[in-house]
């Protein structure tokens, strides 16, 4: 299985306590047999000089994008963009998005991932090895959510590992 990344650079949370903003969004088209899995998340302080504070990150998903739900993008990679892992891969059969000016709405009720960290050397690695969890079929969304656990706008990098199948 052709297996991808889709990273972020120094996104900032929104600045209100415990209010989550996407940071990166993977989404599959409303096309018949797409799917993806997500395979792992990384997020970690991207200011050289983070605040002494702490983060919540969620992974979540949204079930069906083509009500209006998935929000304004700020920036897209394409699918053709998408950096591979495996050599001679095919290209990505979904699309990310980053730095969103409207967010995406209607998520799911339960997060499929609910983490935290603190910034000054807080980092979030986690691997998902659970095959029917943290997947996303046609004409949904799943994206990497951040909220400052302080009133204050945090920076964090980061990237979610993906395979389609």
């Amino acid at each position: 299985m052709p297996h991808f990344s889709l990273p972020f650079e120094a996104l900032g949370t929104g600045a209100v306590l415990d209010v989550y903003t996407t940071m990166a969004a993977v989404i599959v088209d409303d096309t018949q047999g797409h799917r993806i899995r997500v395979r792992g998340i990384h997020v970690y302080p991207a200011d050289p000089n983070p605040l002494d504070h702490n983060i919540g990150v969620h992974l979540d998903r949204i079930a069906d994008i083509s009500a209006g739900s998935a929000g304004t993008l700020g920036d897209t990679v394409a699918k053709a963009d998408m950096p591979h892992h495996d050599p001679g891969s095919v290209d990505s059969l979904v699309l990310g998005r980053r730095n969103y000016s409207v967010e995406p709405t209607v998520f799911e009720t339960e997060s499929l991932f609910v983490g935290g960290f603190h910034m000054r050397g807080g980092l979030i690695n986690e691997r998902f090895d659970d095959d029917e969890k943290y997947v996303c079929t046609r004409d949904m969304l799943i994206a990497l959510r951040c909220a400052p656990r302080a009133s204050v706008i945090m920076t964090v990098s980061g990237v979610i590992l993906f395979e389609v199948y």
